[in-house]
């Protein structure tokens, strides 16, 4: 950047769900030289997110990751922890004298049910038009989004 010491291996990483709001000084050629875009996780990452959230948790026999990450389609990563969050909210709610409570299928339900997707299909749109046109690389998916 102008005015700035030309240092040496040194990455600096942003960022933003406001691509848009960037001043465009800041994104012209040469300023920026990498603009990557990540979209929403893939039923695989979904299940990978509930299983790392759920890894020191006490879960009962039937819970079914899979059928859980393919409720939250849409979900962003935050979004999926913030439903984990919620459901152990719910079961100490249910049972706070339990020493060993047990999350099962019905408290992350609940939980879906609170906690909803805030990523509109306008905003990917908006997302991909920007990727477009600021040429980022894509982290795609292998399937659905």
């Amino acid at each position: 950047m102008d005015g700035i010491e030309e240092l040496q291996n040194v990455m600096i990483v942003a960022a933003t769900n406001r691509p848009d709001r960037l001043d465009e000084a800041f994104v012209r050629n040469g300023r920026i030289s990498h603009f990557i875009y990540i979209p929403l996780p893939d039923i695989d990452t979904r299940e990978e997110i509930l299983r790392l959230q759920m890894k020191n948790r006490a879960v009962s026999e039937d819970f079914d990751y899979k059928y859980l990450a393919s409720k939250t389609e849409g979900y962003s990563g935050a979004e999926i922890v913030n439903v984990c969050n919620e459901a152990a909210l719910q079961l100490l709610a249910e049972d706070i004298e339990s020493k060993s409570p047990v999350f099962t299928l019905r408290h992350m339900d609940n939980a879906l049910k609170s906690i909803v997707p805030r990523t509109t299909s306008e905003m990917l749109h908006f997302y991909q038009n920007f990727s477009a046109k600021y040429g980022s690389r894509s982290f795609s998916n292998k399937g659905d989004n």
